[in-house]
């Protein structure tokens, strides 16, 4: 059994994977749905008006708006910035040219591996060894 200390309260509790203790977990859950509401009925709140209008911590809406858990509309003001261009984005942390970039390079370089990984079996079979560990 692992017992753990809760983040937030301090209290101890069984760790199930989560960092706090379920009544901080159900809190923090209610104050997201809270969040959520708040953005769904002002689309175009900052997050200094988020907070003010639920009680959440800036923390929390970036860290929720990065984990891409909060969406805004399209009508939104932009709250965070790309990480790696800094281009105004309204969730997660790459903007939509970057992640296409991104992926591109994870595939070309996914290719190439694949190919070098091929390329050292055929060497080991013309050497009579075996990497299929049969």
């Amino acid at each position: 059994m692992d017992i753990r200390s809760c983040r937030n309260c301090g209290r101890i509790f069984h760790f199930r994977g989560a960092y706090n203790c379920p009544d901080c977990v159900r809190e923090i859950d209610d104050l997201f749905v809270k969040v959520r509401d708040y953005i769904y009925h002002n689309p175009r709140a900052n997050v200094e008006e988020i907070c003010e209008g639920t009680g959440a911590s800036v923390d929390m809406v970036m860290d929720w708006l990065r984990e891409g858990r909060l969406l805004t509309n399209e009508n939104a003001v932009p709250l965070l910035e790309c990480t790696k261009c800094g281009a105004s984005i309204a969730t997660g942390k790459l903007c939509g040219k970057c992640a296409n970039d991104f992926m591109s390079q994870a595939n070309t370089a996914a290719q190439e591996m694949g190919a070098a990984l091929r390329k050292q079996a055929e060497i080991g079979e013309r050497r009579g060894l075996n990497y299929d560990n049969k």
